[in-house]
């Protein structure tokens, strides 16, 4: 998704005001940026309201550790510019790193360059399962349409799995594409 700079602004004010300060108005802009970033799109829409409540917004500058090895993981990141460095792998913008279940860091992540980032508080432990699903995953926020063989409508949500959807719209094409040859064949012709 491309912001306009004001959008962009907006965004990023609304993440540096203290959670309990937020106006809903507030969370509805970090809400609708959250749910455009690519990275996030494996999360459902109840994961990105309740992560629009705690994330903030931090920028350092280059060179600055953002966590040593030993530290506590109390937190994530989202890269929305610059780049970090983390146990041998280079992170540049709309990534995500330090993703852990709890415990201690293994290594020491630093800036490269002056870098903005949104910093996610870890979940409980029972949302922690639920926020780090596999991005195999990642359309589990959108919903499809198709058309049952009565010719109505219908509305596939998430306790559907989308391969379904894409087996009976072919079934679908060649049902009318069948019936069709039918009334063709059937159809007395005049010449």
């Amino acid at each position: 998704m491309t912001m306009t700079g004001s959008m962009d602004n907006y965004f990023k004010e609304a993440l540096k005001k203290p959670p309990s300060l937020r106006t809903a108005e507030d969370l509805h802009t970090i809400y609708c940026h959250f749910y455009h970033m690519d990275v996030l799109s494996h999360l459902r829409e109840h994961q990105l309201r309740s992560m629009c409540t705690s994330a903030r917004y931090e920028r350092h500058e280059a060179n600055h550790v953002l966590f040593y090895p030993d530290s506590i993981s109390t937190c994530w990141y989202t890269l929305l510019s610059g780049s970090v460095f983390v146990k041998d792998h280079m992170y540049l913008a709309r990534c995500c790193f330090g993703k852990q279940l709890g415990g201690r860091r293994g290594c020491e992540c630093i800036t490269l360059e002056p870098s903005e980032m949104i910093v996610v508080d870890n979940a409980s432990e029972g949302e922690d399962g639920a926020l780090q699903r596999e991005v195999s995953q990642r359309r589990s926020r959108r919903r499809f349409r198709k058309v049952n063989p009565r010719g109505e409508r219908e509305l596939i949500t998430d306790s559907q799995d989308p391969t379904d959807y894409v087996d009976n719209q072919v079934r679908g094409k060649l049902d009318f594409f069948t019936e069709c040859v039918a009334v063709y064949v059937n159809f007395p012709c005049f010449v």
